[in-house]
Protein backbone atom coordinates (compact mmCIF):
# COMPACT_ATOMS: atom_id res chain seq x y z
CA UNK A 1 0.00 0.00 0.00
CA UNK A 2 1.35 3.08 -0.97
CA UNK A 3 0.85 6.04 2.04
CA UNK A 4 -0.27 9.32 1.16
CA UNK A 5 3.39 10.49 1.90
CA UNK A 6 5.49 8.08 -0.15
CA UNK A 7 9.34 8.21 0.89
CA UNK A 8 11.35 7.75 -1.99
CA UNK A 9 14.63 6.56 -0.08
CA UNK A 10 12.01 4.37 2.70
CA UNK A 11 14.34 4.59 5.78
CA UNK A 12 13.43 2.36 8.20
CA UNK A 13 11.12 4.14 11.07
CA UNK A 14 13.04 2.95 14.05
CA UNK A 15 16.80 3.56 12.97
CA UNK A 16 16.95 7.01 11.10
CA UNK A 17 19.84 7.85 12.61
CA UNK A 18 22.21 5.58 11.18
CA UNK A 19 20.61 6.58 7.95
CA UNK A 20 20.50 10.28 7.95
CA UNK A 21 23.65 10.69 8.84
CA UNK A 22 27.08 12.71 8.05
CA UNK A 23 30.05 11.31 6.61
CA UNK A 24 31.39 10.14 10.24
CA UNK A 25 28.01 8.93 11.47
CA UNK A 26 26.79 11.48 13.52
CA UNK A 27 23.43 11.72 13.27
CA UNK A 28 21.42 15.00 11.22
CA UNK A 29 19.14 16.18 14.28
CA UNK A 30 17.66 17.96 12.15
CA UNK A 31 16.84 16.26 9.31
CA UNK A 32 15.80 13.47 11.34
CA UNK A 33 12.91 15.81 12.77
CA UNK A 34 11.89 16.82 9.23
CA UNK A 35 11.71 13.08 8.23
CA UNK A 36 9.54 12.42 11.61
CA UNK A 37 7.12 14.80 11.14
CA UNK A 38 6.40 14.01 7.35
CA UNK A 39 6.15 10.55 8.65
CA UNK A 40 3.82 11.83 11.05
CA UNK A 41 1.26 13.27 8.25
CA UNK A 42 0.54 9.90 7.27
CA UNK A 43 0.01 8.59 10.89
CA UNK A 44 -2.71 11.40 11.10
CA UNK A 45 -4.33 10.85 7.91
CA UNK A 46 -3.51 14.33 7.02
CA UNK A 47 -3.52 14.33 3.15
CA UNK A 48 -6.49 13.56 1.39
CA UNK A 49 -7.03 12.22 -2.53
CA UNK A 50 -3.21 13.39 -2.82
CA UNK A 51 0.15 12.09 -2.77
CA UNK A 52 3.55 14.13 -1.75
CA UNK A 53 6.51 12.49 -2.72
CA UNK A 54 9.74 12.97 -0.67
CA UNK A 55 13.58 12.52 -1.34
CA UNK A 56 16.06 13.03 1.29
CA UNK A 57 19.21 14.51 0.43
CA UNK A 58 18.39 14.98 -3.33
CA UNK A 59 21.54 15.53 -5.26
CA UNK A 60 21.50 17.56 -8.32
CA UNK A 61 24.57 16.26 -10.39
CA UNK A 62 22.36 12.65 -10.32
CA UNK A 63 19.73 14.13 -12.57
CA UNK A 64 19.51 13.91 -16.15
CA UNK A 65 20.19 17.35 -17.56
CA UNK A 66 22.75 18.10 -14.86
CA UNK A 67 25.94 17.05 -17.39
CA UNK A 68 27.51 16.59 -14.16
CA UNK A 69 28.15 19.95 -13.82
CA UNK A 70 25.60 20.89 -11.42
CA UNK A 71 26.41 20.35 -7.60
CA UNK A 72 24.73 20.35 -4.62
CA UNK A 73 22.51 18.31 -2.23
CA UNK A 74 18.95 19.76 -1.33
CA UNK A 75 18.30 17.79 2.01
CA UNK A 76 14.51 17.26 1.37
CA UNK A 77 12.50 17.70 -2.45
CA UNK A 78 8.70 17.03 -2.14
CA UNK A 79 6.37 16.72 -5.74
CA UNK A 80 3.19 17.33 -4.59
CA UNK A 81 0.48 19.14 -6.57
CA UNK A 82 1.64 22.33 -5.41
CA UNK A 83 4.71 21.67 -7.40
CA UNK A 84 8.13 21.30 -6.08
CA UNK A 85 9.17 21.86 -2.65
CA UNK A 86 13.41 22.34 -1.68
CA UNK A 87 13.27 22.60 1.99
CA UNK A 88 16.86 23.14 3.13
CA UNK A 89 17.20 21.80 6.96
CA UNK A 90 19.68 23.21 9.69
CA UNK A 91 20.10 21.13 12.93
CA UNK A 92 21.75 22.80 15.84
CA UNK A 93 22.04 26.33 17.04
CA UNK A 94 22.77 29.12 14.38
CA UNK A 95 23.49 32.97 14.47
CA UNK A 96 23.87 35.46 12.12
CA UNK A 97 26.21 38.81 13.02
CA UNK A 98 25.65 41.95 11.33
CA UNK A 99 27.57 41.73 8.56
CA UNK A 100 25.05 39.08 7.71
CA UNK A 101 27.40 36.02 8.12
CA UNK A 102 26.44 32.88 9.15
CA UNK A 103 27.42 30.75 12.38
CA UNK A 104 26.64 27.30 13.58
CA UNK A 105 27.65 26.25 17.20
CA UNK A 106 26.74 23.36 19.92
CA UNK A 107 23.69 24.75 22.45
CA UNK A 108 25.86 23.87 25.44
CA UNK A 109 28.99 26.26 24.05
CA UNK A 110 28.61 29.21 21.88
CA UNK A 111 32.20 30.51 21.91
CA UNK A 112 32.86 27.26 19.62
CA UNK A 113 31.29 28.11 16.74
CA UNK A 114 32.03 27.78 13.10
CA UNK A 115 31.12 29.90 9.66
CA UNK A 116 28.60 28.49 8.12
CA UNK A 117 26.82 28.86 4.48
CA UNK A 118 23.71 31.25 4.38
CA UNK A 119 20.39 28.62 4.36
CA UNK A 120 17.88 31.13 2.74
CA UNK A 121 20.86 31.98 0.18
CA UNK A 122 21.32 27.54 -0.49
CA UNK A 123 17.70 27.23 -0.90
CA UNK A 124 17.51 30.17 -3.17
CA UNK A 125 20.05 28.56 -5.35
CA UNK A 126 18.61 25.18 -5.64
CA UNK A 127 15.70 26.21 -6.92
CA UNK A 128 17.53 28.13 -9.76
CA UNK A 129 19.98 24.76 -10.40
CA UNK A 130 16.72 22.57 -10.74
CA UNK A 131 14.29 25.26 -12.48
CA UNK A 132 17.00 24.70 -15.20
CA UNK A 133 17.58 21.16 -15.04
CA UNK A 134 13.70 20.45 -15.49
CA UNK A 135 11.97 20.16 -19.17
CA UNK A 136 8.53 21.38 -18.08
CA UNK A 137 8.02 24.16 -15.57
CA UNK A 138 6.53 23.32 -12.54
CA UNK A 139 6.10 26.09 -9.76
CA UNK A 140 8.82 25.42 -7.98
CA UNK A 141 9.33 26.94 -4.42
CA UNK A 142 11.57 26.88 -0.39
CA UNK A 143 11.61 26.42 2.57
CA UNK A 144 14.38 27.02 5.25
CA UNK A 145 13.46 25.12 8.63
CA UNK A 146 15.52 25.29 12.22
CA UNK A 147 13.81 22.78 14.26
CA UNK A 148 16.35 22.75 17.13
CA UNK A 149 17.07 26.65 17.08
CA UNK A 150 14.13 28.98 19.24
CA UNK A 151 15.99 32.42 18.95
CA UNK A 152 16.55 33.34 15.93
CA UNK A 153 15.48 36.43 14.59
CA UNK A 154 14.79 37.40 11.16
CA UNK A 155 16.16 40.77 11.11
CA UNK A 156 17.45 43.46 8.27
CA UNK A 157 15.44 44.15 4.85
CA UNK A 158 17.09 41.09 3.29
CA UNK A 159 16.17 38.40 6.13
CA UNK A 160 12.70 39.80 7.09
CA UNK A 161 11.49 39.42 3.53
CA UNK A 162 11.62 35.63 4.02
CA UNK A 163 9.55 35.46 7.17
CA UNK A 164 6.74 33.45 4.93
CA UNK A 165 9.08 30.52 4.31
CA UNK A 166 11.27 30.31 7.51
CA UNK A 167 9.98 27.28 10.27
CA UNK A 168 11.75 27.56 13.86
CA UNK A 169 11.54 26.03 16.82
CA UNK A 170 10.21 29.30 18.11
CA UNK A 171 6.97 28.57 16.40
CA UNK A 172 7.07 24.59 17.79
CA UNK A 173 7.23 26.04 21.22
CA UNK A 174 4.22 27.67 20.98
CA UNK A 175 2.06 24.46 21.06
CA UNK A 176 2.00 21.92 24.11
CA UNK A 177 1.54 18.75 22.32
CA UNK A 178 3.06 16.44 19.86
CA UNK A 179 0.21 16.32 17.67
CA UNK A 180 -0.60 20.07 17.65
CA UNK A 181 3.13 20.37 16.88
CA UNK A 182 3.04 17.83 13.46
CA UNK A 183 -0.26 19.76 12.41
CA UNK A 184 1.29 23.56 12.54
CA UNK A 185 4.33 22.36 10.66
CA UNK A 186 1.69 20.42 7.89
CA UNK A 187 0.15 23.74 7.66
CA UNK A 188 2.97 25.75 7.22
CA UNK A 189 3.85 23.48 4.63
CA UNK A 190 0.32 23.72 2.60
CA UNK A 191 0.39 27.20 3.28
CA UNK A 192 4.11 27.69 1.76
CA UNK A 193 2.20 26.92 -1.46
CA UNK A 194 0.47 30.04 -1.49
CA UNK A 195 2.43 32.87 0.08
CA UNK A 196 5.41 31.52 -2.51
CA UNK A 197 2.89 32.31 -5.47
CA UNK A 198 1.58 35.40 -3.84
CA UNK A 199 5.21 36.55 -3.14
CA UNK A 200 6.19 36.26 -7.03
CA UNK A 201 2.87 37.60 -8.40
CA UNK A 202 3.80 40.67 -5.79
CA UNK A 203 7.61 40.80 -7.65
CA UNK A 204 6.71 40.42 -11.00
CA UNK A 205 3.13 42.51 -11.28
CA UNK A 206 3.18 45.10 -8.21
CA UNK A 207 0.52 46.86 -9.57
CA UNK A 208 -1.76 43.95 -9.48
CA UNK A 209 -4.53 45.01 -6.87
CA UNK A 210 -4.58 43.12 -3.65
CA UNK A 211 -8.02 41.32 -4.68
CA UNK A 212 -6.71 39.41 -7.48
CA UNK A 213 -3.33 38.58 -6.40
CA UNK A 214 -4.02 35.27 -5.17
CA UNK A 215 -6.43 34.42 -8.48
CA UNK A 216 -3.43 35.52 -10.51
CA UNK A 217 -1.06 33.56 -8.76
CA UNK A 218 -2.86 29.97 -9.11
CA UNK A 219 -3.93 31.40 -12.65
CA UNK A 220 0.16 31.60 -13.34
CA UNK A 221 1.36 29.12 -11.41
CA UNK A 222 -1.69 26.05 -11.66
CA UNK A 223 -1.49 22.80 -9.15
CA UNK A 224 -0.11 20.04 -11.34
CA UNK A 225 -2.53 17.34 -12.87
CA UNK A 226 -1.88 14.08 -11.88
CA UNK A 227 -0.27 13.11 -15.40
CA UNK A 228 2.28 16.12 -14.65
CA UNK A 229 2.92 14.47 -11.51
CA UNK A 230 3.83 11.38 -12.57
CA UNK A 231 5.84 12.87 -15.53
CA UNK A 232 7.86 14.74 -12.89
CA UNK A 233 7.86 11.96 -10.31
CA UNK A 234 9.91 9.44 -13.50
CA UNK A 235 12.55 12.75 -14.37
CA UNK A 236 12.99 13.50 -10.90
CA UNK A 237 13.17 10.12 -8.70
CA UNK A 238 14.23 7.27 -11.92
CA UNK A 239 13.91 3.66 -11.13
CA UNK A 240 15.06 1.87 -14.22
CA UNK A 241 17.53 -0.14 -13.05
CA UNK A 242 16.35 -3.27 -14.10
CA UNK A 243 17.39 -2.97 -17.85
CA UNK A 244 21.00 -2.99 -17.37
CA UNK A 245 21.43 0.67 -19.07
CA UNK A 246 24.27 2.69 -18.18
CA UNK A 247 23.39 6.61 -17.71
CA UNK A 248 27.37 7.46 -17.84
CA UNK A 249 27.58 5.50 -21.19
CA UNK A 250 24.21 6.88 -22.87
CA UNK A 251 25.37 10.69 -21.96
CA UNK A 252 28.78 10.63 -23.37
CA UNK A 253 27.69 8.40 -26.07
CA UNK A 254 24.67 9.80 -27.49
CA UNK A 255 23.10 13.07 -25.53
CA UNK A 256 26.32 15.13 -25.37
CA UNK A 257 27.63 14.52 -28.43
CA UNK A 258 26.93 16.46 -31.71
CA UNK A 259 24.13 18.59 -31.45
CA UNK A 260 23.68 19.05 -28.07
CA UNK A 261 23.39 22.83 -27.96
CA UNK A 262 19.74 22.13 -29.93
CA UNK A 263 18.88 19.87 -27.33
CA UNK A 264 18.94 22.07 -24.60
CA UNK A 265 17.01 24.18 -26.64
CA UNK A 266 14.08 21.87 -27.17
CA UNK A 267 13.49 21.47 -23.52
CA UNK A 268 11.14 24.06 -22.42
CA UNK A 269 9.53 24.04 -26.24
CA UNK A 270 6.93 21.44 -25.93
CA UNK A 271 6.62 21.55 -29.99
CA UNK A 272 9.37 21.91 -31.97
CA UNK A 273 9.82 20.98 -35.81
CA UNK A 274 13.59 20.51 -37.22
CA UNK A 275 14.29 20.84 -41.02
CA UNK A 276 17.30 19.64 -42.52
CA UNK A 277 19.29 18.27 -45.46
CA UNK A 278 20.53 14.81 -45.39
CA UNK A 279 23.48 14.57 -42.87
CA UNK A 280 22.56 17.62 -40.34
CA UNK A 281 21.80 15.54 -37.68
CA UNK A 282 17.97 14.98 -37.21
CA UNK A 283 18.49 11.68 -36.66
CA UNK A 284 20.91 12.29 -34.13
CA UNK A 285 18.97 15.09 -32.32
CA UNK A 286 15.85 12.30 -32.57
CA UNK A 287 17.97 9.74 -30.89
CA UNK A 288 19.31 12.33 -28.63
CA UNK A 289 15.76 13.26 -27.56
CA UNK A 290 14.86 9.57 -27.52
CA UNK A 291 16.98 8.56 -24.76
CA UNK A 292 16.91 11.34 -22.89
CA UNK A 293 13.03 11.02 -22.15
CA UNK A 294 13.49 7.06 -21.60
CA UNK A 295 16.15 7.60 -19.31
CA UNK A 296 13.61 9.68 -16.93
CA UNK A 297 11.10 6.99 -17.50
CA UNK A 298 8.88 8.94 -19.76
CA UNK A 299 6.73 7.01 -22.30
CA UNK A 300 6.54 7.42 -25.97
CA UNK A 301 6.36 6.76 -29.87
CA UNK A 302 8.73 7.06 -32.82
CA UNK A 303 7.16 7.12 -36.12
CA UNK A 304 8.90 6.75 -39.39
CA UNK A 305 8.30 5.55 -42.80
CA UNK A 306 11.02 3.67 -43.37
CA UNK A 307 11.10 -0.49 -42.08
CA UNK A 308 15.12 -0.36 -42.01
CA UNK A 309 15.23 2.87 -39.86
CA UNK A 310 12.49 1.64 -37.45
CA UNK A 311 14.65 -1.70 -37.12
CA UNK A 312 17.50 0.02 -36.40
CA UNK A 313 16.57 2.80 -34.02
CA UNK A 314 15.05 -0.47 -32.31
CA UNK A 315 17.94 -2.14 -31.82
CA UNK A 316 20.49 0.81 -30.87
CA UNK A 317 18.17 2.03 -28.27
CA UNK A 318 16.76 -1.31 -26.29
CA UNK A 319 19.44 -3.59 -27.37
CA UNK A 320 22.75 -1.99 -27.73
CA UNK A 321 22.11 0.88 -24.80
CA UNK A 322 19.31 -1.67 -23.11
CA UNK A 323 16.93 1.01 -22.19
CA UNK A 324 13.42 -0.09 -20.84
CA UNK A 325 11.55 -1.27 -24.28
CA UNK A 326 7.98 -0.79 -22.26
CA UNK A 327 8.32 2.68 -22.19
CA UNK A 328 9.16 3.15 -26.45
CA UNK A 329 7.28 2.12 -29.31
CA UNK A 330 9.01 2.02 -32.74
CA UNK A 331 6.42 1.98 -35.19
CA UNK A 332 5.62 2.93 -39.48
CA UNK A 333 3.38 5.82 -39.68
CA UNK A 334 -0.10 4.71 -41.29
CA UNK A 335 -3.27 7.37 -40.62
CA UNK A 336 -5.36 4.43 -39.58
CA UNK A 337 -3.30 4.57 -36.63
CA UNK A 338 -4.61 8.06 -35.63
CA UNK A 339 -7.43 6.82 -33.42
CA UNK A 340 -5.72 4.44 -31.35
CA UNK A 341 -2.24 6.72 -31.18
CA UNK A 342 -3.96 9.18 -29.60
CA UNK A 343 -5.54 7.18 -26.59
CA UNK A 344 -2.33 5.53 -24.96
CA UNK A 345 -1.39 8.32 -22.62
CA UNK A 346 2.51 9.58 -24.27
CA UNK A 347 4.66 11.91 -23.02
CA UNK A 348 6.54 12.10 -26.25
CA UNK A 349 5.86 11.47 -29.82
CA UNK A 350 8.86 11.99 -32.76
CA UNK A 351 7.73 12.34 -36.05
CA UNK A 352 10.67 11.37 -37.96
CA UNK A 353 10.65 11.21 -42.16
CA UNK A 354 7.64 13.68 -41.44
CA UNK A 355 7.69 14.94 -45.33
CA UNK A 356 6.32 11.74 -46.23
CA UNK A 357 3.16 11.83 -43.92
CA UNK A 358 2.55 15.82 -43.62
CA UNK A 359 -0.65 15.06 -45.87
CA UNK A 360 -1.84 12.01 -44.31
CA UNK A 361 -3.73 13.15 -41.07
CA UNK A 362 -0.44 14.46 -39.29
CA UNK A 363 -2.33 17.53 -38.13
CA UNK A 364 -5.06 15.38 -37.05
CA UNK A 365 -2.64 13.14 -35.08
CA UNK A 366 -1.01 15.87 -33.31
CA UNK A 367 -4.47 17.48 -32.33
CA UNK A 368 -5.92 14.75 -31.10
CA UNK A 369 -2.56 13.60 -28.90
CA UNK A 370 -2.18 16.74 -27.61
CA UNK A 371 -5.78 17.33 -26.47
CA UNK A 372 -5.68 14.01 -24.38
CA UNK A 373 -1.88 14.29 -22.97
CA UNK A 374 -0.22 17.21 -24.37
CA UNK A 375 2.92 15.16 -24.83
CA UNK A 376 6.30 16.73 -26.40
CA UNK A 377 6.47 16.25 -29.85
CA UNK A 378 9.35 16.43 -31.90
CA UNK A 379 9.10 16.53 -35.62
CA UNK A 380 11.70 16.11 -38.53
CA UNK A 381 11.78 16.81 -41.90
CA UNK A 382 13.34 17.52 -45.25
CA UNK A 383 11.39 18.78 -48.07
CA UNK A 384 14.13 17.74 -50.30
CA UNK A 385 13.70 14.01 -49.61
CA UNK A 386 10.21 13.51 -50.05
CA UNK A 387 8.29 11.28 -52.51
CA UNK A 388 5.67 13.55 -52.87
CA UNK A 389 7.05 15.75 -56.14
CA UNK A 390 5.66 19.34 -55.49
CA UNK A 391 7.82 20.72 -52.78
CA UNK A 392 5.68 23.69 -52.64
CA UNK A 393 3.32 21.56 -51.07
CA UNK A 394 5.10 20.12 -48.08
CA UNK A 395 6.26 23.73 -47.41
CA UNK A 396 2.61 24.80 -46.93
CA UNK A 397 2.14 21.79 -44.73
CA UNK A 398 5.47 22.74 -42.77
CA UNK A 399 4.01 26.63 -42.29
CA UNK A 400 0.10 25.20 -41.11
CA UNK A 401 2.20 23.07 -38.22
CA UNK A 402 4.33 26.14 -37.83
CA UNK A 403 1.54 28.29 -37.26
CA UNK A 404 0.24 25.54 -34.51
CA UNK A 405 2.58 26.86 -31.78
CA UNK A 406 5.87 24.86 -32.97
CA UNK A 407 8.84 26.24 -32.84
CA UNK A 408 10.73 25.67 -36.01
CA UNK A 409 14.77 24.89 -36.15
CA UNK A 410 16.68 24.72 -39.46
CA UNK A 411 19.91 22.50 -39.86
CA UNK A 412 21.63 23.86 -42.29
CA UNK A 413 25.24 21.95 -41.77
CA UNK A 414 25.85 18.70 -43.19
CA UNK A 415 28.39 16.94 -41.11
CA UNK A 416 27.45 13.38 -42.92
CA UNK A 417 29.83 14.28 -46.23
CA UNK A 418 32.69 16.95 -45.08
CA UNK A 419 35.34 14.07 -45.96
CA UNK A 420 34.43 14.36 -49.58
CA UNK A 421 33.65 17.62 -51.13
CA UNK A 422 32.25 16.03 -54.29
CA UNK A 423 29.82 14.07 -52.53
CA UNK A 424 28.01 17.45 -51.68
CA UNK A 425 28.68 18.69 -55.10
CA UNK A 426 26.48 16.13 -56.79
CA UNK A 427 24.05 16.17 -54.35
CA UNK A 428 23.88 19.95 -55.00
CA UNK A 429 23.32 19.31 -58.84
CA UNK A 430 21.21 16.71 -58.37
CA UNK A 431 18.67 19.17 -56.02
CA UNK A 432 18.78 22.02 -59.08
CA UNK A 433 18.36 19.49 -61.61
CA UNK A 434 21.59 20.48 -63.43
CA UNK A 435 21.78 16.33 -64.53
CA UNK A 436 23.92 17.18 -67.96
CA UNK A 437 26.41 19.64 -65.78
CA UNK A 438 26.62 16.65 -63.36
CA UNK A 439 27.75 14.06 -65.84
CA UNK A 440 30.06 16.63 -67.43
CA UNK A 441 31.86 18.19 -64.59
CA UNK A 442 32.05 14.30 -62.42
CA UNK A 443 32.63 11.87 -65.49
CA UNK A 444 34.80 10.04 -63.28
CA UNK A 445 32.39 9.26 -60.52
CA UNK A 446 29.47 7.91 -62.96
CA UNK A 447 30.19 4.83 -64.93
CA UNK A 448 28.55 3.58 -67.39
CA UNK A 449 27.15 -0.21 -67.65
CA UNK A 450 25.45 -0.79 -70.96
CA UNK A 451 26.38 -4.54 -70.77
CA UNK A 452 26.57 -7.66 -68.92
CA UNK A 453 29.87 -7.93 -68.76
CA UNK A 454 30.53 -4.30 -67.34
CA UNK A 455 28.16 -5.05 -65.16
CA UNK A 456 29.65 -7.96 -63.42
CA UNK A 457 32.97 -6.20 -63.55
CA UNK A 458 32.27 -3.25 -62.07
CA UNK A 459 30.56 -5.61 -58.85
CA UNK A 460 33.62 -7.69 -59.11
CA UNK A 461 35.63 -4.45 -58.11
CA UNK A 462 33.36 -3.55 -55.72
CA UNK A 463 33.08 -7.01 -53.94
CA UNK A 464 37.12 -6.68 -53.73
CA UNK A 465 37.67 -3.76 -52.31
CA UNK A 466 35.06 -4.62 -49.50
CA UNK A 467 36.51 -7.81 -48.82
CA UNK A 468 37.93 -6.83 -45.76
CA UNK A 469 35.13 -5.03 -44.19
CA UNK A 470 32.16 -5.28 -45.79
CA UNK A 471 30.00 -3.53 -43.74
CA UNK A 472 31.34 -0.42 -44.66
CA UNK A 473 30.01 -0.67 -48.29
CA UNK A 474 26.35 -0.66 -49.63
CA UNK A 475 24.77 -0.92 -52.63
CA UNK A 476 21.58 1.08 -53.64
CA UNK A 477 19.54 0.46 -56.35
CA UNK A 478 16.81 2.60 -58.08
CA UNK A 479 13.66 0.85 -57.64
CA UNK A 480 12.88 0.09 -61.38
CA UNK A 481 16.05 -1.79 -61.47
CA UNK A 482 15.45 -3.56 -58.05
CA UNK A 483 14.48 -6.70 -59.70
CA UNK A 484 16.93 -7.29 -62.10
CA UNK A 485 19.44 -6.11 -60.05
CA UNK A 486 18.21 -8.98 -57.78
CA UNK A 487 18.08 -11.51 -60.16
CA UNK A 488 22.27 -11.10 -61.37
CA UNK A 489 22.90 -11.07 -57.84
CA UNK A 490 21.28 -14.56 -57.48
CA UNK A 491 23.00 -15.69 -60.81
CA UNK A 492 26.21 -14.63 -60.11
CA UNK A 493 26.74 -13.11 -56.13
CA UNK A 494 25.04 -15.27 -54.11
CA UNK A 495 28.20 -15.65 -51.91
CA UNK A 496 29.13 -11.59 -51.88
CA UNK A 497 26.27 -9.94 -51.66
CA UNK A 498 22.80 -9.88 -49.95
CA UNK A 499 19.78 -7.92 -50.12
CA UNK A 500 19.31 -5.53 -46.25
CA UNK A 501 16.44 -6.40 -44.64
CA UNK A 502 14.57 -5.72 -41.42
CA UNK A 503 15.78 -9.21 -39.76
CA UNK A 504 19.56 -8.30 -40.99
CA UNK A 505 20.14 -5.13 -40.44
CA UNK A 506 21.77 -5.32 -37.06
CA UNK A 507 23.61 -8.55 -37.60
CA UNK A 508 27.15 -8.12 -38.26
CA UNK A 509 27.67 -9.12 -42.03
CA UNK A 510 29.91 -11.26 -43.86
CA UNK A 511 28.58 -10.01 -47.66
CA UNK A 512 28.29 -6.62 -49.09
CA UNK A 513 24.46 -5.56 -49.13
CA UNK A 514 22.28 -4.10 -51.43
CA UNK A 515 18.48 -2.16 -50.97
CA UNK A 516 16.60 1.01 -52.16
CA UNK A 517 17.65 4.87 -52.10
CA UNK A 518 14.31 4.96 -50.23
CA UNK A 519 14.30 2.10 -47.95
CA UNK A 520 17.53 3.40 -46.82
CA UNK A 521 16.82 7.36 -45.70
CA UNK A 522 17.95 8.52 -42.33
CA UNK A 523 20.69 5.65 -42.70
CA UNK A 524 24.50 6.15 -43.58
CA UNK A 525 27.18 3.87 -45.15
CA UNK A 526 30.99 4.88 -45.39
CA UNK A 527 31.25 4.03 -49.22
CA UNK A 528 28.13 4.02 -51.15
CA UNK A 529 27.97 2.21 -54.97
CA UNK A 530 24.46 4.05 -56.56
CA UNK A 531 22.62 2.05 -59.47
CA UNK A 532 20.04 3.95 -61.44
CA UNK A 533 19.41 4.13 -65.39
CA UNK A 534 19.68 7.95 -65.61
CA UNK A 535 19.42 11.10 -64.12
CA UNK A 536 16.22 13.42 -64.74
CA UNK A 537 13.12 14.23 -62.89
CA UNK A 538 11.63 10.78 -62.31
CA UNK A 539 14.81 9.91 -60.84
CA UNK A 540 15.47 13.11 -59.00
CA UNK A 541 14.54 11.78 -55.27
CA UNK A 542 15.90 8.29 -54.97
CA UNK A 543 19.36 10.13 -56.72
CA UNK A 544 19.42 12.48 -54.81
CA UNK A 545 18.67 10.24 -51.14
CA UNK A 546 21.14 7.59 -52.70
CA UNK A 547 24.25 10.35 -53.09
CA UNK A 548 23.46 11.87 -49.77
CA UNK A 549 23.70 8.66 -47.49
CA UNK A 550 27.70 8.55 -48.61
CA UNK A 551 30.33 9.58 -45.63
CA UNK A 552 33.30 9.19 -47.30
CA UNK A 553 32.85 8.02 -51.16
CA UNK A 554 30.59 7.65 -53.39
CA UNK A 555 30.30 6.01 -57.21
CA UNK A 556 27.40 5.63 -59.48
CA UNK A 557 27.03 2.59 -62.46
CA UNK A 558 24.39 3.90 -64.87
CA UNK A 559 22.81 1.15 -65.62
CA UNK A 560 21.42 1.40 -68.92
Amino acid sequence: MIMPVHFIDNYPRHDLASCICKADKSPLYGEIWVYQELMKFNDHELLKDENWYVKHNYNLSAHPFSENKVEGQIDFLVLSKFGLLVIEVKGGAIEVDSNDVFYSYESRDRSNRYEAQNPFNQAKEYVHSLRALIDSSPFVYRAVIFPHEANFVLRGPQLSAYDYLFFSKNDLDKKDSDHARTMLFFDFLVKLAKSSRRSIIEQLHNHTPKDRIETRAWEQFPVLTKKDISRLRSELFPTQNTYGFNPDRIKNEIILEENYETLKGLRRNRRVMVQGGPGTGKTVLATKFLAENLIKQHKGVYLCANQLLRARMRHLICEEYKLDPNLISFRIYHPDMIATISKEHLDFLIIDEAQEFFDKGLDQLIDEVEALDNPKCLILYDPEQAIIQNFKDIDWYADFLLESRFAHYLFDTNWRCTQNKRIGDVALLLKSGQYKRLLEDHAQLCLPATDLVTRLTTLKDLIEKAQQEPSKFMILVGYQLLGEFSKLVNDYFSRSIEELTENNINIKNLKVRYTTPIKFRGLEAEHILLITNCFDDRSKVESYIGVTRAIYSFKCVLWR
